[in-house]
């Protein structure tokens, strides 16, 4: 009764077992010393996707490219007994791999000590393996960032004695390359101005109410003794119960930083005192500037006194010498000598010529206008009564004079009249003997370079009317002489004049935001080239 009673017992026990065995997670199996495999529980089919074989081995399970390994671990299984590694299993179905946690040992038989099967059970670390993985590429790129922005890594215990670095921050500070150091040992390579500061930070940073570091200082390497500026940042973790856990952080070397910043400070500076001595001149210059203005406002009254004195006390004198020497020429011509008479005449032409030049001083010196008497003026008309006032010496030198049509501008009509007024008098005054003048007028639009070298507003356009003759032009190196007060190129015997009417030009372009430029061959006639603003509307 009682061996059956025994007999039973095992029997439940046995039952129990493989209860347990089949509806475990991890895979189990039971294989002959050959590694065939006799008994797979469920979770071993279904990791394996493997159906009943009765040719499946051990080896079969294996991926394919683990099963060298495999076999090596086998082979050494019966000295061993037993051995526990990490390696990737086979599915049948989709072939994929599963890495698995593989435990096996020999089964043996208690008398003989024979080795009659093997057992392996397998936990499946697929997620763990992915997880590893994912922390390794994060870990590495973490570890890119830190290289590519020259960072090191450090971690602190929470009672600030015991203190990790990565490599590059153990080469800053002169430590070996593995193995934990001291805290203190650390502070020692900061520089003493900074030290007290450093450590006090640090016991800061483990207050729950802080818990944050971020400072600069300097270090030096004992060994190498070189010197950085480093800025350390770090964050400290707490427990449930705010007690400090652990202080991790990088540092980063920010030497040229610092030198930039410092170099920029002093370029401010320095910056800054050129400013102020800048600004001082300006002031200076602008008070010599508001003292010119005053000068010139002075120059301008004197310059109106003077047009007044031109047009009534000077002329009222030259007018008495021209009518007196009239009179004497009329009545006592008889009385008068062959010498006498000469004289007077000579008398007679320079008072005119005075009288010329004082008209011309006049106009030149009233060019100045105010923006009211800018208006919309049709250069055409304006050319046409110029013409028409030059009809007699035009028909008398038998001069051409064609023109293309002309524009609209925004100026004072009275003026423009006297620009073509001049301009036109010139070409036909200085002609080559035994040559009619011919005078050409066109215009066309300014391009943007022209406007540039001219140092004209470059934000609104212009118009440019050239008027070329072929009269008998002047030499180079004159072209920007001819525009100035008095200048004369011909003698006064040899062409009437008084130099002052392309001065007058020259102004009122000016004065309508314009220029005028010129260009010649001697002997080969003359070119003037207007250039004057476009109408917005344009």
């Amino acid at each position: 009764m009682q061996d059956v009673t025994e007999k039973f017992l095992a029997d439940k026990d046995r039952l129990k077992l493989h209860a347990i065995i089949e509806n475990s997670n991890d895979l189990v199996s039971l294989a002959t010393p050959e590694n065939k495999v006799e008994y797979l529980n469920k979770a071993g089919h279904k990791l394996l996707g493997n159906e009943h074989r009765s040719d499946l081995t051990i080896i079969d399970c294996i991926y394919k490219d683990d099963r060298k390994t495999a076999l090596s671990l086998l082979s050494e299984l019966e000295k061993n007994g037993s051995f526990s590694t990490e390696i990737r299993f086979q599915n049948a179905l989709n072939n994929e791999a599963v890495w698995m946690k593989w435990n096996a040992f020999t089964i043996n038989d208690p008398d003989t000590n024979e080795i009659v099967g093997i057992a392996t059970i397998c936990t499946n670390i697929q997620q763990q393996r992915e997880r590893e993985l994912v922390f390794k590429n994060k870990k590495e790129q973490l570890q890119l960032a830190l290289d590519v922005a020259e960072m090191a890594m450090w971690e602190i215990d929470s009672e600030l004695e015991s203190a990790t670095g990565d490599k590059r921050l153990r080469e800053w500070f002169g430590f070996s390359e593995h193995g934990n150091f001291n805290l203190n040992s650390g502070l020692d390579q900061v520089s003493k101005s900074h030290r007290d500061k450093v450590k006090y930070a640090l016991e800061q940073c483990l207050d729950f109410n802080h818990g944050l570091l971020d400072m600069e200082f300097p270090i030096e390497n004992p060994y190498t003794g070189l010197r950085r500026i480093v800025r350390a940042k770090g964050k400290t973790w707490f427990d449930g119960q705010n007690k400090p856990v652990r202080m991790i952080g990088v540092m980063q070397d920010i030497t040229q930083i610092v030198k930039a910043r410092t170099e920029l400070e002093n370029f401010s500076k320095e910056l800054k005192k050129q400013v102020d001595e800048r600004t001082k001149q300006l002031q200076r210059t602008n008070t010599a500037l508001q003292d010119s203005v005053k000068k010139l406002e002075t120059a301008n009254a004197e310059l109106e006194s003077f047009a007044y004195i031109s047009s009534h006390d000077l002329q009222e004198p030259l007018r008495k010498i021209q009518m007196y020497t009239s009179l004497i020429s009329e009545r006592g011509e008889a009385e008068l000598t062959e010498r006498g008479q000469k004289y007077f005449e000579k008398i007679n032409v320079s008072a005119s010529r005075m009288r010329t030049l004082i008209d011309d001083l006049l106009a030149y010196s009233r060019t100045e206008v105010d923006a009211t008497q800018f208006v919309e003026t049709d250069l055409n008309k304006s050319l046409k009564q110029v013409l028409d006032n030059l009809s007699d010496t035009i028909k008398l030198k038998e001069a051409k004079i064609e023109s293309e049509h002309l524009p609209i501008i925004n100026g004072v009509w009275f003026q423009m009249r006297q620009v073509f007024s001049n301009l036109l008098s010139n070409s036909i005054k200085f002609t080559k003997e035994n040559e009619n003048p011919l005078i050409k007028i066109v215009c066309e639009d300014a391009d943007d370079l022209e406007i540039n070298e001219l140092g004209l507003n470059e934000d609104i356009a212009y118009y440019k009317i050239k008027l070329s003759d072929n009269g008998i032009g002047f030499s180079a190196g004159m072209e920007t002489k001819i525009f100035e007060v008095f200048q004369r190129l011909h003698g006064k015997n040899e062409f009437e004049g008084t130099g002052i009417g392309l001065s007058i030009v020259k102004k009122i372009l000016v004065n309508h935001g314009g220029d005028i430029i010129a260009y010649s061959t001697k002997g080969q006639g003359s070119t003037f080239v207007l250039y004057l603003p476009k109408l917005l509307s344009d």
